[in-house]
């Protein structure tokens, strides 16, 4: 049972573009934000929906419809 956690606007989009292969630099270019500002998003993320890794925080994306 996964936690229903409550992402923001910008966090969807990083999740996204992790979803699709991106690494943190690429997303940062792409979102115009900072490297470290990516990393403290997929943080942030981790942290809220309980995923221990980034594979398990996309799958967690497409249950809940995010991807």
């Amino acid at each position: 049972e996964m936690p229903s956690a409550k992402l923001t606007q910008r966090e969807i989009e990083v999740l996204r573009l992790l979803a699709k292969g991106n690494s943190s630099k690429q997303i940062a270019s792409v979102l115009d934000i900072s490297i470290k500002t990516t990393d403290n998003h997929r943080q942030n993320m981790l942290r809220k929906t309980n995923s221990k890794s980034t594979g398990e925080l996309v799958s967690y994306g497409v249950t809940m419809g995010y991807i």
